[in-house]
């Protein structure tokens, strides 16, 4: 299956389409989180406790369903920021990390290792997967495993964490410039802010500039 190292920057990617031109540190380690949370039903199964995972419905059940990605990705938006800078852009937040999370169903059922995922948990058990699984095709696993783990890094790393960072640089690139464009800058005095202003010049510069210019 997928390792994190392939959700994080493919959940952080798509958040990037709803990230400010100069994003706070706050918003990508979220998103980055957001990407492996649904793993939560994975933590005891290398340790032989499966009936932790039974508890979600079995690996990729309920925390890798649709339903969970919408409950928890609100959750996060309205409980996880609260600030008053963030008021009126919570929607955009919990739709965000809605898809942040949902990609990490997305890319499990794009690769052959592991069971299909239960993108309608717990609504429904119906298990799903794609018909093309092109990442991570053969998990690594033991010695022999082992010597191919840079392979696999190399293939999640061109099908999933690559597109992620591709979309990072371009979303905020292109925010930026539409800025610079319509001459305004992204506020970066509070660290977690959406908020946008005008360049501002005191009265003072603008009097130095017009003595200046009279001269």
């Amino acid at each position: 299956m997928p390792s994190w190292l392939a959700h994080a920057p493919a959940a952080m990617g798509t958040a990037a389409l709803f990230a400010p031109a100069s994003a706070p540190r706050r918003y990508w380690v979220t998103a980055a989180l957001c990407g492996i949370i649904p793993d939560v039903d994975f933590l005891g199964a290398p340790f032989g406790a499966t009936a932790y995972s039974t508890l979600f419905g079995g690996h990729r059940g309920i925390t890798h369903g649709i339903p969970f990605a919408i409950a928890f990705g609100t959750l996060i938006a309205w409980r996880g920021f609260r600030d008053a800078q963030w008021d009126g852009l919570r929607p955009r937040l919990a739709l965000a990390f809605m898809l942040a999370i949902a990609t990490h169903g997305l890319l499990d059922a794009l690769t052959d290792n592991g069971p299909p995922v239960a993108f309608l948990s717990p609504l429904s058990l119906e298990r799903y997967t794609f018909a093309w699984h092109p990442i991570n095709p053969s998990a690594a696993y033991g010695v022999r495993g082992f010597a191919r783990l840079p392979i696999v890094l190399a293939n999640e790393f061109f099908w999933a964490g690559l597109p992620g960072i591709v979309l990072i640089v371009a979303s905020v690139t292109w925010r930026r410039r539409r800025l610079v464009s319509l001459g305004r800058r992204p506020s970066v005095d509070t660290a977690d802010s959406f908020a946008i202003r005008p360049e501002h010049v005191s009265s003072q510069d603008t009097a130095s500039t017009d003595g200046t210019l009279a001269e």
